[in-house]
């Protein structure tokens, strides 16, 4: 203050937030939508062709609908507050459905805050496949989503954190 009265110009040293997130399972299930056209058939003794489910050994081909759900969380790891959050996806994999920001907002030092991601993914196979693609916490088809968070210090300098799925898990980068 000193120096301000005094006319000297001292740089002032903003420091920066950072966000990190993490991204939690929170459910996951299949729900059949119908028998797939690929199922054995044969006449029946009206000469009508009738679709063989389970018979000699072989499981139904279905119509499946795979959901997951999600709590992303994103983290100010920093003693410094975030302003003005945003979240953006980019790239070519996305999420079904994540939750938005208030325009307005702001992540206090050391708190989170939680947004909620779905993704759905439809397939037509027998409940084993179906078993086995729900079998990964985050679905193989999202390897590579890549989300920008950017942020604001107190001073409005902009920052951002690149999150990235690889090799099923979270990948954060502070660019």
């Amino acid at each position: 203050m000193l120096s301000a009265l005094k006319g000297k110009n001292e740089a002032r040293i903003t420091k920066a937030p950072f966000l990190e997130a993490d991204l939690i399972w929170d459910g996951g299930l299949r729900s059949p939508n119908g028998y797939s056209d690929k199922n054995p058939t044969e006449m029946d003794e009206h000469g009508r062709t009738v679709t063989i489910i389970g018979g000699n050994g072989l499981k139904p081909i279905i119509y499946w609908e795979l959901s997951w759900k999600f709590v992303l969380e994103i983290h100010n790891n920093s003693s410094y507050p975030a302003i003005n959050v945003k979240i953006e996806s980019i790239g070519q994999t996305h999420f079904t459905k994540l939750d938005k920001l208030p325009k307005i907002n702001n992540i206090q030092p050391f708190t989170s805050i939680a947004l909620n991601a779905e993704d759905k993914q439809f397939i037509e196979d027998t409940h084993v496949e179906a078993d086995r693609i729900l079998s990964f916490s985050i679905p193989e088809k999202l390897e590579g989503l890549t989300l920008k968070i950017s942020y604001l210090d107190e001073d409005r300098n902009p920052h951002s954190t690149t999150v990235k799925i690889e090799n099923n898990s979270v990948v954060n980068i502070k660019n």
